[in-house]
C-alpha cells in the first residue's frame, strides 16, 4: 500500500522527485499487489491521469489555495483521516504499509494504519534533513532553506516525531548511502536500513536523444522553483555577465512556490531576453536540456539524490552544482560534473570556464537505471513479505 503526495490535489501535476520515483518503481513491480491510497488528490501520479472530477474538490481547493500554518494543519488532519479510514476499510487487502516519503503527511497516516491494523510499515527516505536528532539543529536546517521561524519550528518538531517513527519502522529504504549514515546518526539500527539508489528509465530516455542538436541556451536549470534551489544566485550571475557584455542565455524549467517571485526578479533586472522561464514541462524538458551548453544546479537544499543531475549526465550535458555530500557520493566520480562551494562569484567563474571547456562524458550509468533500481527494491520488499 502506498500513500503519496498530500499536496497533489492542491497543485495538480506538481510533484517532487520522491513521488515521481516511487510511482515509477511501483508501476514496474508487477509481482506485488499494491493498494494505493490517494484521497483528495486530483491528479494521480501513479496513473498519470485525473481520477476524480475537479468540481467535487473545488470547495476544499479554494479553502486551501492560499496556504498558511492553520490551513496546512487542517489539510493534514483531513488527509490523515481519509487515509486512515481507507486503510482500515481495506485492512484485509494488504499485509505491509509503505510510506512513500518521510513527509509527515505520508508517514503519520502510515504509522496510524500500522497501529490499528497491527501490520508493519516501511518508509522510503529521500531527503537529507536529519543531520542529527536535535530539534534545534533541524530547525536551523529549515531556516537555512529560507522558511519562516514558525514554519521552521513546526517542521522541526514534526521531523523529530518522524525520527521516532523511523526507529519503529520495519525497514527504512534510503536512496543513497549518505542518508543511511544520517539515520544511523539519529539512533536508527543499522539492520533497519536498506540502501537502493534511485534510477531513471534510460531505455525510454534514449528514444529522446537527438544528435547534433543546435544549442539555444548557455545554461539550463530543471527542478522545483523554490528559494533553496539557489536560483537567485543564478539570476544574479547572469545579471553580472550581462553587465560585463557577455552574451548569455538560460532556460529555467519547473514549477513551485517561488515561481512568481523569480519571474518578478527577472523582470526587475531587465533579464527577460536572457532568461526563459517555462514552468513545468514533461519530456519536452529533455529537448531544452539537450539544446543547452551546460546544466547548473546551485541548490543549497538538503538534497537526497539529484535526479536532474543524472538526467543531464545521461544527455552528455556538463554540470556545475553547489557541493553536497549526496552529490559527492552519487556523482563525484564523473569528470563532466564540477562541484563547487556555495559562492556566487565562484559560480560565475565556473560557468565561464565550463562554457569554454571540453569534457569526458560518462560511459556507464547502469547502476542508476530504473531496471536495476526496481530489481533492488523488489528484492528488499520480498524479504519483508
Amino acid at each position: 500500500m502506498i500513500m503519496s503526495n498530500a499536496n497533489g490535489w492542491r497543485n495538480p501535476k506538481v510533484f517532487g522527485g520522491a513521488e515521481i520515483k516511487t510511482a515509477s518503481i511501483v508501476n514496474k513491480i508487477e509481482e506485488i499487489d499494491w493498494y494505493i491510497i490517494l484521497p483528495y488528490q486530483l491528479y494521480n501520479v501513479f496513473t498519470e491521469k485525473f481520477f476524480a472530477p475537479q468540481l467535487h474538490y473545488l470547495p476544499l481547493k479554494t479553502l486551501f489555495s492560499k496556504t498558511n500554518v492553520i490551513k496546512d494543519l487542517l489539510q493534514g488532519l483531513v488527509y490523515t483521516w481519509r487515509c486512515v479510514a481507507a486503510g482500515w476499510e481495506n485492512r484485509t487487502n494488504f499485509n505491509l504499509v509503505y510510506s512513500s516519503t518521510t513527509n509527515f503527511s505520508d508517514i503519520f497516516p502510515a504509522k496510524i494504519i500500522s497501529l490499528i491494523t497491527r501490520k508493519p510499515y516501511v518508509v522510503k527516505y529521500h531527503i537529507s534533513i536529519y543531520n542529527e536528532p536535535r530539534i534545534l539543529r533541524i530547525y536551523r536546517n529549515f531556516r537555512e532553506e529560507k522558511n519562516s521561524r514558525l514554519d521552521s519550528f513546526i517542521r522541526a518538531a514534526l521531523a523529530r516525531i518522524t525520527i521516532i517513527f523511523l526507529k519503529q519502522a520495519k525497514k527504512n529504504l534510503v536512496v543513497c548511502k549518505y542518508l543511511g549514515e544520517q539515520l544511523e546518526g539519529c539512533g536508527i539500527e543499522k539492520d533497519k536500513i536498506e540502501f537502493n539508489y534511485n534510477g531513471l528509465d534510460f531505455d525510454e530516455m534514449e528514444k529522446l536523444k537527438i544528435e547534433n542538436l543546435e544549442k539555444k541556451f548557455n545554461i539550463c536549470f530543471i527542478g522545483r522553483i523554490e528559494k533553496n534551489k539557489g536560483l537567485e544566485d543564478l539570476v544574479n550571475v547572469i545579471e553580472d555577465l550581462k553587465s560585463e557584455k557577455q552574451d548569455i542565455s538560460a532556460v529555467i524549467i519547473g514549477d513551485g512556490v517561488f515561481l512568481e517571485e523569480l519571474k518578478n526578479k527577472i523582470r526587475a533586472k531587465g533579464l527577460e531576453k536572457n532568461i526563459s522561464v517555462t514552468g513545468f514541462l514533461g519530456t519536452e524538458r529533455y529537448l531544452l536540456l539537450q539544446q543547452s551548453d551546460i546544466f547548473v544546479s546551485p541548490t543549497y537544499a538538503k538534497e537526497g539524490f539529484g535526479l536532474t543531475l543524472l538526467e543531464a549526465l545521461f544527455f552528455n550535458i556538463p554540470i556545475i552544482a553547489y557541493t553536497h555530500p549526496v552529490f559527492e557520493e552519487v556523482f563525484g566520480q564523473y569528470k563532466s560534473i564540477k562541484l563547487i562551494d556555495q559562492n556566487k562569484n565562484l559560480l560565475k567563474d565556473s560557468i565561464l570556464k565550463m562554457l569554454k571547456g571540453k569534457f569526458f562524458y560518462p560511459s556507464n550509468l547502469n547502476v542508476y537505471s530504473l531496471e536495476n533500481c526496481v530489481k533492488r527494491e523488489k528484492n528488499i520488499l520480498f524479504k519483508l513479505k
